[in-house]
C-alpha cells in the first residue's frame, strides 16, 4: 500500500480527540454506567470544570414536592453553599432561566439585579457568568 493510501486509511479510522470531544466521551461513559444521579451529575460537572476551566458550577433542578428549585449537583461549592442554593420558581436569574427555558448570559454580574448570590460562594470578581 502506498503512503497516500495509508494516510487515507488512517484518516478514515482515526478520531482526533480535542479536549471537548474527550470530555463528551468521558461523560457518555459515566451516563452509561450511572448508579446514583447526584454523584454522576457532580462528576459530569467536574469533567466540564477540567475541560472548560470553570471556577464553579451547579445544576439546579425542580423539586416538585417543595415546589422550588434546588442545587442537586455542584462543583466548587462547599456543602453549606450548596444547601443555600434553594430558589422560588419566580426568583432571580435561576427562576428566569427556568421559566423561559432559555440560557441567560449576565455581562456584568455586579450590576445584575436578578443575581442573588444565594450560595454566597464568591466574592464577585468575574465580569460575566452564563446561566443555562
Amino acid at each position: 500500500m502506498d503512503n497516500k493510501k495509508k494516510r487515507d486509511a488512517i484518516s478514515r479510522t482515526s478520531v482526533v480527540k480535542t479536549p471537548e470531544v474527550q470530555a463528551l466521551c468521558e461523560i457518555a461513559q459515566l451516563v452509561g454506567s450511572a448508579a446514583k444521579l447526584e454523584t454522576t451529575l457532580s462528576e459530569i460537572l467536574r469533567i466540564l470544570h477540567d475541560t472548560l476551566y470553570m471556577e464553579r458550577a451547579s445544576l439546579v433542578l425542580l423539586d416538585e414536592t417543595a415546589e422550588n428549585l434546588t442545587i442537586k449537583a455542584s462543583y466548587g461549592l462547599t456543602k453549606e453553599e450548596k444547601e443555600r442554593g434553594v430558589y422560588n420558581l419566580n426568583e432571580g436569574v435561576i427562576g428566569k432561566v427556568f421559566r423561559s427555558k432559555s440560557p441567560f448570559v449576565v455581562p456584568d454580574i455586579k450590576s445584575e439585579p436578578l443575581f442573588l448570590n444565594r450560595t454566597q460562594a464568591r466574592s464577585i470578581t468575574k465580569s460575566s457568568i452564563a446561566f443555562i
